[in-house]
């Protein structure tokens, strides 16, 4: 018999029991001990409880089917909550018959060789049971192999006590099969209950707020993912399923949306070991910062014709701002300063938190700088070369690199397939960009993109 899984463990455990049913009974009618019988009764329930654990085993290996889009594992703790159930009604009964014994009388008894014998010979099964359900256990992590384990181990403790009172009643005290019985009882309903509770739990899909937390945490911090929206987890048998809600930017593409994807059930399964993730990913927009919100409404203004040196500051009142703004010069400074009561209200009004708005008034007058067009050949066939390295889709179909103020600008016009993303475009434009920027020193560079 192959001990090492969970059918093997449950056979083992139920011949076992039956042995101890066979010793013990015999020998508590023989020597009329209360404690004797009790203690081979409750093995007959274990072995009836076994039993229905080696059946929901068989029922939890058969695979998923139509019905049971889960699985089986169900049946598992159904099993140990029945047990459980049964062995508490036990339980009572032994309380009950060690009570109308102690109030009728006639617990004088003398166990001899015999009850003592076969006490010996329980202890010696209950405990090498104890040993092979608890080394199956670390092993499989069974909730029938752990169901049969607490029984094991309450029939090992049962015998201990049942042992004692045998002992106390062989030198007199006779009263110790009957306290011996009650001590079993009691014992009985506090395992049972564990065993009931524990049982219920995993029935009703109760997920430790430790384990949900961690796999929540997982997908919040997964490159990609803006938020974790929504969280189910559940366990059936030892496979846990989790479907978890992600938002990712809405400008990605199904591919890179898809690898978000496939990286947050990749860590969460590493994390908490056999399981069935499921990611539904759902686009959100990046709230952009608060300058760059201010930016967009100023520019918006009719008469703004520019702005620079923009500076936001956080303070316990609120948001202060000041920015430098370009208009056009023939205005006067009455409709200019209508323009920076514009501005002040703009601000306020779809903004947060501004305590105060700050605008300096500038002339706008267009900068035109003077440069040299250079005719320089190795430039070109360098910064093609570095192109088509890097991208095989990009095809580059004019260079242009001038000089202006001391610096060296480079323009690459250049084509690819119309029906890329602008995420994409943009992640090769500016790559290329970067390479070459290395490549020239304290140049600036500009790709210009155009479809094929």
């Amino acid at each position: 018999m192959r001990i090492q899984t969970k059918a093997g463990a449950l056979w083992f455990s139920l011949f076992a029991v039956l042995s101890i049913v066979l010793v013990e009974g015999l020998a508590g009618f023989l020597v009329n001990s209360l404690a004797l019988m009790t203690d081979a009764l409750h093995a007959a329930l274990d072995a009836v409880v076994t039993l229905m654990l080696l059946i929901a085993t068989r029922f939890s290996a058969r695979p998923r089917d139509e019905d049971h889009t889960y699985g089986h594992g169900k049946m598992e703790p159904l099993g140990g909550l029945l047990g459980g159930l049964l062995l508490i009604f036990f339980a009572i009964n032994v309380l009950n018959l060690a009570g109308i014994r102690f109030f009728e009388g006639g617990f004088m008894l003398t166990p001899g060789p015999l009850g003592i014998g076969a006490a010996v010979f329980t202890l010696a099964v209950n405990g090498s049971r104890v040993l092979i359900l608890k080394r199956a256990l670390s092993r499989l992590q069974s909730a029938t192999v752990k169901a049969d384990l607490f029984h094991a181990l309450s029939n090992l403790l049962s015998t201990g006590v049942v042992f004692v009172g045998l002992m106390l009643s062989s030198i007199g005290i006779y009263v110790g099969d009957i306290g011996a019985a009650v001590i079993l009882g009691l014992l009985l309903v506090y395992l049972s209950i564990r065993l009931i509770h524990s049982s219920a739990l995993e029935l009703s899909d109760h997920i430790s707020k430790e384990l949900a937390s961690r796999v929540k945490n997982l997908a919040k911090t997964t490159d990609g993912v803006l938020e974790c929206r929504d969280l189910h987890i559940r366990k059936v048998g030892q496979t846990t399923f989790a479907d978890v809600v992600i938002a990712v930017a809405n400008n990605l593409n199904v591919d890179e949306a898809h690898q978000i994807a496939s990286l947050t059930e990749a860590r969460i399964t590493k994390e908490v070991g056999e399981a069935e993730i499921t990611v539904h990913v759902e686009p959100k927009d990046r709230d952009p910062p608060l300058d760059v919100k201010v930016k967009r409404l100023i520019s918006k203004i009719d008469g703004v014709k520019g702005l620079h040196n923009l500076t936001v500051s956080s303070t316990e009142s609120g948001y202060f701002i000041t920015i430098h703004v370009n208009v056009d010069e023939k205005l006067t400074l009455k409709e200019a300063h209508r323009l920076t009561e514009v501005i002040d209200r703009i601000l306020k009004r779809d903004l947060k938190d501004i305590m105060e708005v700050s605008v300096h008034i500038e002339s706008y007058q267009p900068e035109l700088g003077s440069g040299t067009v250079l005719k320089n050949r190795d430039i070109e066939v360098e910064i093609k070369s570095i192109a088509s390295r890097l991208s095989d889709e990009l095809k580059v179909s004019r260079v242009t690199n001038y000089t202006s103020e001391g610096k060296l600008h480079i323009i690459i016009n250049c084509s690819l397939e119309g029906t890329l993303t602008v995420a994409s475009v943009h992640e090769t434009v500016s790559l290329i960009e970067d390479t070459i920027g290395k490549k020239y020193p304290g140049s600036i560079v500009t790709v210009h993109s155009e479809p094929n």
